[in-house]
C-alpha cells in the first residue's frame, strides 16, 4: 500500500461551513479557532488526503472544542448551546 504524502485537507459541506460561520457570528470562533477546527478534522479524519465533512462532523467537535472554556464567553456560550447543539 503506497503511503499518502503531503497535507490532509477538510472540505465542508455547504450546511457545514455555513454552521462554522455561524460560530464566528456569534463570537464564539475567531479565524484561528476556525483554522484549529478543520486542522482537528483534518487530523481526525479517515485518513484520505481530501476529504468531506458534513454539518453532524462539524457540530460534534466544535462541541468538544467549546465545552468548558472560562471566562466571560463561557456565559454567553451556555445561552447558545441550546440553539447551536440541539
Amino acid at each position: 500500500m503506497k503511503r499518502q504524502t503531503g497535507p490532509r485537507r477538510a472540505r465542508l459541506t455547504g450546511r457545514a461551513a455555513q454552521f462554522v460561520h455561524l460560530l464566528q457570528d456569534f463570537g464564539h470562533l475567531d479565524e484561528e479557532g476556525a483554522s484549529r477546527l478543520m486542522v482537528a478534522l483534518a487530523d481526525g479524519g479517515r485518513g484520505n488526503r481530501e476529504e468531506m465533512f458534513d454539518l453532524h462532523d462539524v457540530r460534534r467537535l466544535a462541541a468538544a472544542m467549546l465545552f468548558g472554556q472560562e471566562g466571560e464567553n463561557q456565559a454567553i456560550l451556555e445561552e447558545d448551546w441550546p440553539l447551536l447543539f440541539y
